[in-house]
């Protein structure tokens, strides 16, 4: 009997990126978790970096941004080593945070910001039914060799739950981004992933509608704009220590003309006198008439001696063919000093 491709939840019409990364064949037996350390959902670099799936827990949706039987892109993946990425795994991005500390910042912000080592019900309940599914259509065993260790000791490789590549070659259940080789990162973090397995092996996953059918090809991608911001100030604009700036970067016009396509728009912002491992968090947001779209937080580290360079997200506008929207870039600056916002390039593409 054929196995499904795609999880009759999932909207595999918003990102689906398989089309332009088809990726590695592979027969899936084993998964991978992931936090976005978002409070909605990440661009992905148009699908350079992205997982098979994302959940968003405070609308309880699916994403699914490529089939089964393909290879995804959230793991670092290096030429010769550890086939990650191609390894029949798996991945699952949980938009939210194993970081309490990012979670202590923005949960009153973001209200739905879900810290995953201590998940609402729902959202373990939403994630042990597809694994359940997984379990059922493809055979992923619900059980996991490692331990999950709490952020940021998870990070890196010195407290030893980091699988060997010999390991991970054997691999066959789930584990957490802090486990692959050749990766450093440290999320889910603690996860309760022993309840999760429970939850998975407790029952059969609830009744699931038909997922919609898949989006009109890409029509192609075009460059808006690549522009210094405008101010009085001249071409970069100054955030003060301690404060919210909120750049408008341009007035565009959906550029399709026919059919209502969806138009994607990125921003990415360049940024000057941010300190080496000091944050400073990003978000894009559209204004259209009276409706205002606000889409994925990301925390751009500084690194010294190299340029501190960011995809701020994107925002989708759906039936806005020909009309005018207004594209800003809010700066969240938490440290003691003032930064420079030195560049924004806005992208949009059509779906």
């Amino acid at each position: 009997m054929p196995r499904s491709l795609y999880y009759p939840k999932a909207d595999r019409r918003s990102q689906l990126f398989v089309g332009r990364y088809p990726g590695s064949v592979i027969t899936p037996n084993c998964g991978v978790l992931h936090t976005t350390e978002t409070p909605s959902w990440p661009g992905y670099n148009g699908g350079a970096a992205a997982p098979t799936s994302t959940y968003h827990p405070g609308l309880r949706r699916w994403r699914q941004h490529f089939p089964f039987n393909r290879s995804a892109r959230a793991l670092v993946d290096r030429a010769g080593g550890a086939a990650t990425n191609r390894g029949n795994t798996v991945q699952f991005e949980l938009i939210g945070t194993c970081d309490k500390t990012y979670w202590n910042r923005w949960h009153r912000l973001y209200p739905t910001l879900v810290y995953w080592p201590d998940p609402p019900a729902h959202a373990l309940r939403d994630l042990a039914d597809h694994l359940a599914w997984l379990h059922d259509e493809w055979g992923i065993r619900l059980d996991t060799p490692a331990r999950f260790l709490p952020y940021p000791s998870s990070y890196g490789s010195a407290r030893g739950q980091r699988l060997t590549v010999a390991q991970w070659n054997r691999l066959y259940g789930w584990v957490g981004h802090q486990h692959v080789p050749e990766n450093d990162h440290g999320d889910p973090g603690n996860l309760p992933i022993g309840r999760l397995l429970d939850l998975a092996r407790g029952g059969t996953a609830a009744p699931v509608q038909p997922a919609p059918p898949p989006a009109p090809a890409e029509k192609g991608l075009l460059d808006i704009m690549t522009k210094h911001i405008n101010t009085v100030q001249g071409d970069d604009q100054t955030v003060a220590a301690n404060s919210v700036a909120t750049l408008r970067t341009g007035k565009y016009q959906n550029f399709l003309k026919g059919p209502s396509y969806p138009t994607i728009v990125t921003a990415t912002v360049e940024v000057r006198g941010l300190k080496d491992g000091d944050p400073l968090d990003l978000e894009i947001t559209a204004q259209q008439g009276s409706k205002t779209i606000r889409e994925s937080l990301s925390t751009m580290r500084g690194s010294a001696g190299s340029p501190n360079r960011l995809n701020a997200g994107q925002v989708t506008f759906t039936g806005a063919t020909g009309k005018d929207f207004m594209n800003f870039v809010r700066v969240h600056n938490p440290n003691p000093y003032p930064v420079t916002v030195a560049y924004v390039r806005v992208r949009g593409w059509a779906q």
